[in-house]
């Protein structure tokens, strides 16, 4: 199981925002290291995170007008579950650096979880307004949280082009974000757009290509608009995958090799066969895969893991060297 499905959308955002807040750990070494030595030297009690928060408070207290430790405290107690608490925080940390993109976004996603949209729009919008002009906009993960949190917002408010032209402006800068990607085909898709709905699905599942069934079931939908039910039905086998209904999606799957959906089922095949530990199988899958798109990103990853790096420079097992699937009519995708 992966993240995707582990995480609920509160829990995801809060892995989101403590991946990007990277600038607050130079001020946080000093709390770490607090509850580090308060760890080592207390008796069983209080969890790990309640120390981490309880050093947190007392470096605040000994220096409260500190807005980076007091925002440490802030996520330390979002972290432990003390929504309230951390929300009390990070406005006084706004009170005092009303820029903050760190407690801004925060609060934002907080605002945003208990339905208040209105309240949280205004906060993502001070984070693009302070940050879309610096001289690191390009590679600003905090302004990428706060397109994608705007583009939340729109899409709650069905306004997929806006959520469209926000979540473009994010994957420009965290072009490896499976979520930012997940959502923007999401929303080209309510926008009438199911060509670029795919694209962005498959670039979704390409960093992310097991473990959550979302982008695959938007995918299915954007192709069923295409008119392209095999490849539509490629996309709800891996839907399966996802879902741990193996037999049924490797079913699917085999059915589809030979026709314009090989590629992509090829390529399904190989992640299943991994996931399953048949490691030759998933070798021949991926090999097969790489014969009708040798550039297929997914294909490639897996050969890689497998055999090392060689690319798909022998025939699948039981097949001769020549032999190569039909060629399909539609991109690869997965």
């Amino acid at each position: 199981m992966t993240r995707k499905q582990a995480l609920g959308e509160a829990d995801r955002r809060l892995a989101r925002l403590t991946r990007i807040a990277a600038l607050t750990l130079v001020l946080g070494v000093i709390v770490v290291g607090v509850a580090y030595f308060v760890d080592q030297r207390s008796d069983a009690g209080p969890t790990l995170a309640d120390r981490r928060v309880a050093a947190a408070d007392a470096a605040v207290k000994k220096d409260p007008n500190n807005a980076g430790l007091r925002l440490a405290l802030a996520l330390a107690m979002q972290a432990d579950g003390r929504v309230d608490e951390a929300l009390d925080q990070f406005t006084q940390v706004i009170a005092v650096q009303a820029d903050n993109k760190v407690a801004l976004n925060a609060k934002a996603g907080i605002l945003v979880d208990r339905g208040d949209l209105a309240g949280a729009q205004p906060l993502y919008q001070k984070v693009v307004d302070v940050a879309k002009g610096g001289e690191f906009a390009g590679m600003d993960t905090e302004l990428e949280q706060a397109y994608y949190g705007l583009a939340t917002i729109a899409m709650k408010q069905s306004r997929p082009s806006d959520a469209v032209t926000s979540l473009e402006a994010a994957v420009k800068i965290g072009g490896t974000d499976a979520d930012a990607w997940y959502l923007l085909g999401q929303a080209q898709l309510a926008a009438g757009s199911p060509d670029k709905a795919v694209s962005a699905e498959q670039n979704a599942v390409a960093f992310v290509p097991l473990g959550w069934g979302d982008p695959y079931k938007v995918m299915a939908d954007a192709y069923t608009a295409q008119g392209k039910p095999e490849l539509a039905e490629y996309a709800n086998a891996m839907v399966d995958v996802t879902a741990s209904r193996y037999e049924q999606a490797r079913q699917r799957l085999t059915a589809l090799t030979g026709g314009p959906a090989a590629l992509q089922a090829f390529v399904g095949l190989g992640l299943l066969e991994e996931m399953q530990g048949d490691t030759q199988a998933a070798v021949d899958a991926y090999r097969r895969a790489v014969a009708l798109d040798a550039s297929n990103f997914t294909a490639k990853s897996g050969l890689a893991r497998l055999t090392g790096g060689a690319a798909g420079s022998e025939a699948p097992s039981g097949a001769p060297a020549s032999a190569s699937p039909a060629a399909p009519t539609a991109t690869a995708g997965a």
